[in-house]
């Protein structure tokens, strides 16, 4: 005989997972063993009552045994259920718990139905193996353990063995359910049936196969591979816990509890679903997702794939989650290692995460990544955008804060986009294709801590979008809403020269706070740069910001603050294309110093710039300036503000061969100090206009001019003023051949 030969009746593919000595192996050829009771017991031995009238319908009953308090032990040489037989242990007045072992060198096979005659628990021990066939059926009112340990073990020590049998313990008192977890299981148990018990139902074998449903409504599902795999295809319990020493591999699984579910593996855990089949794993409570070296998911090929829980999510492995699907958690999510810190995320596709509480994980890479969170995200590494999912990709159109809308299309684009403290974190309805609907009520379990973004850095493709917000139907409970990039190049786009389209754009939307340790930089090597946004209804502190492109258009530049704003560097900049517009808003104060401020085009227009605020202080050798090197026009430049003070500093708009662009500061007091403004043309350009308007105008170790050359028109100088002061400061319109604008203020001593 084949001694790896594999049972005949297992559904196709158990035997590429478990294959079986010869000595587990059922004999279907000839009449199997039926009950055979031993005589370890001596008096108290089992027996067999065959057409006895149970429940119903005739059965062989088995009655006998040894009592020993609450307790009941069989003994048996060989305990094998035929199809179409019914056997049922007898339950005699005052027993709680049946314990049966199996002493004989068989493994038990069940292809018919097995019951209890009343609600005790049933346990059934062989070390030998034990095999449920398609047919077998189970009539347990309360728990079935069934093990393939040599044992049974109880608090006080005592044993029940099936391995050289002993005598029935003389006390057993409060013998829990799943006692058996030491010793470790001999053999394998496969299931190919649906089984149902009124309790909980455990399974302990050194692996575990079960390609047939497993009911415990009323009860908890527990399934221990302590040396091996385990393999389940579906289970309903109240809550369940599935357990392999090596791989747990669930595919086109549909798993569902109306609490816990916890799913680890101590080496792989792998999920997978299929164009014909989805998986499906749904939890009432919290759902675990643990694999010691590495969870493996990828479930996004059936529209009714879901991982969902009630209340929170966690994936959990001492290395990146590999994580291909569509989460929904009424609680938090959470990435985590073994030793409990976040961990990080891999997904080459496109992965949709769903809480209704908050968002935590290390890291991630891969494909377009959408998080919508009733509370905060927090991922403090790395997002990685390495390109889109054109089958999976969310397309949405989303309002922002300013009246403005964004397209969000992680299929066409390579897209972050993640919504912080939003009521619209989605329903069920919405996991995989919409056509996803769970077996169990979930209730809004979550409790988010804020509806704060806290990110390190952020790299996407040429033609990536970024999309952070907490303005997105917000949660107006929720402190915070700040958005935090704390990492080295906050957000970048990375270079690939067989990228062509166009770069996307990035926007941050928050209603509290944006905080920007390092630059956020939008870089198109051959094509148009995107559009760099900022909106907030608090402060706003960020270093550079730059959309560059060469050649090609780069982006418009937004920032706008309900409060103060502190910038770095703000620059959009082409060579071969035109610039865009830059604008810097505050209700509060407007901080540059020592940066530069520009819209900058060669060989091409340059656009306007505008900044406004309630006081505005720009120093520290600070330039703004609107730059056409070439044929191009510069843009106009508009600073507005209460109070606007200028010290040791540049604000310009210049043109080599083109117009240059108008310069206008208005407020209710402006201070200029060892400042340059002006308007200028070096080809045949016409220069724009300067124009100082404000209740008070200070002028000091300054200088005001627009020129133009080569015959070219200059625009005029007006100050717009009830009270002037010019100190030491020249005030110049110049032309070297054309037509000089002139002078219109009430100029007092310079």
């Amino acid at each position: 005989m084949n001694m790896r030969r594999a049972c005949q009746w297992i559904v196709p593919g158990l035997a590429s997972v478990f294959l079986l000595g010869e000595a587990f192996v059922p004999q279907r050829k000839g009449a199997l063993a039926q009950i055979v009771p031993d005589t370890s017991l001596g008096g108290e031995s089992s027996v067999v009552t065959p057409n006895a009238f149970v429940q119903g319908d005739w059965a062989d009953l088995i009655e006998g045994g040894a009592p020993r308090g609450s307790a009941l032990f069989h003994s048996f040489e060989a305990f094998n259920v035929n199809g179409g037989q019914r056997v049922y242990f007898a339950n005699p007045i005052g027993i709680e718990n049946i314990l049966s072992r199996v002493t004989g060198l068989s493994p038990s096979q069940i292809d018919g139905l097995l019951g209890v005659d009343g609600a005790a628990n049933l346990f059934f021990l062989n070390p030998n193996g034990i095999l449920f066939g398609p047919d077998a059926q189970l009539d347990v009112p309360g728990a079935l353990v069934a093990s393939t340990s040599d044992r049974f073990q109880f608090a006080d020590g005592s044993e029940f063995r099936a391995t050289d049998p002993n005598d029935a313990p003389l006390v057993t008192v409060n013998i829990p359910l799943g006692l058996q977890l030491e010793p470790a299981p001999l053999t394998p148990i496969l299931n190919a049936a649906d089984l149902a018990v009124g309790q909980d139902l455990t399974l302990l074998g050194s692996e575990i196969a079960s390609t047939g449903q497993l009911l415990a409504p009323q009860g908890q599902i527990t399934l221990h591979g302590s040396n091996g795999n385990v393999q389940v295809q579906a289970l309903t319990a109240r809550s369940a816990q599935l357990l392999a020493s090596d791989m747990l591999i669930l595919e086109t699984s549909r798993l569902i509890t109306t609490g816990d579910l916890s799913l680890g593996a101590e080496n792989t855990l792998r999920i997978r679903d299929s164009a014909n089949a989805p998986f499906v794993a749904v939890a009432g409570g919290t759902l675990l997702f643990q694999g010691n070296n590495q969870v493996d998911i990828f479930a996004l090929n059936h529209p009714e794939s879901g991982l969902v829980s009630g209340d929170d999510l966690i994936l959990r492995s001492a290395n990146p989650v590999i994580g291909d699907a569509h989460y929904l958690a009424y609680g938090d999510f959470r990435i985590e290692t073994l030793e409990g810190s976040l961990g990080g995320l891999l997904s080459p596709n496109d992965p949709v995460i769903r809480a209704s509480g908050d968002v935590a994980f290390e890291s991630y890479e891969g494909a377009s990544l959408h998080i919508l969170a009733g509370g905060s995200v927090t991922v403090s590494g790395n997002i990685t955008i390495t390109g889109a999912d054109p089958v999976n990709g969310l397309q949405e159109t989303i309002p922002l804060s300013n009246g403005g809308s964004i397209n969000i299309d992680g299929q066409q684009q390579g897209t972050l986009d993640i919504r912080a403290g939003t009521l619209s974190f989605g329903t069920p309805g919405i996991i995989g294709g919409g056509a996803f609907t769970p077996d169990v009520p979930l209730v809004l379990d979550g409790t988010p801590t804020s509806a704060d973004i806290s990110i390190g850095s952020i790299i996407i493709p040429f033609d990536g979008q970024v999309f952070l917000t907490t303005q997105f139907d917000p949660n107006s409970e929720l402190a915070g809403g700040d958005i935090s990039l704390t990492g080295n190049n906050a957000i970048a786009d990375f270079p690939d020269d067989s990228i062509s389209a166009n770069t996307g754009s990035v926007t941050l939307d928050a209603r509290a706070n944006i905080r920007v340790a390092e630059n956020i930089t939008s870089f198109a090597g051959e094509d148009d740069a995107g559009d760099i946004t900022l909106l907030a209804a608090g402060n706003i502190t960020t270093r550079d910001l730059v959309s560059q492109t060469e050649p090609g258009n780069s982006g418009e530049i937004q920032v706008q603050a309900g409060g103060d704003l502190v910038t770095g560097n703000v620059l959009s900049q082409a060579i071969g294309g035109n610039s865009s517009d830059v604008s810097l808003q505050a209700g509060g104060t407007v901080n540059l110093n020592a940066v530069t401020v520009g819209s900058e085009a060669v060989d091409g227009d340059a656009a306007n710039i505008s900044i406004s605020g309630s006081q505005i202080t720009i120093s520290g050798e600070t330039t703004v300036s609107s730059d056409a090197i070439g044929d191009g026009t510069a843009g106009n430049v508009a600073i507005a503000g209460n109070q606007i003070d200028i010290n040791n500093a540049t604000v310009s708009s210049a043109a080599i061969d083109g117009d240059s662009g108008n310069v206008s500061l208005s407020g209710n007091r402006i201070n200029l100090s060892n400042t340059d403004i002006s308007s200028a043309t070096t080809g045949e350009g016409t220069a724009g206009a300067l124009d100082l308007s404000g209740s008070e105008i200070s002028i000091t170790d300054s200088t005001l001019a627009t020129m133009s050359n080569e015959g070219a028109a200059t625009g005029n100088l007006t100050l717009n003023t009830d009270s002037l002061s010019v100190q030491t400061s020249q005030l110049q319109v110049i032309s070297s051949e054309g037509v000089a604008g002139r002078h219109l203020a009430p100029i007092a001593a310079f």
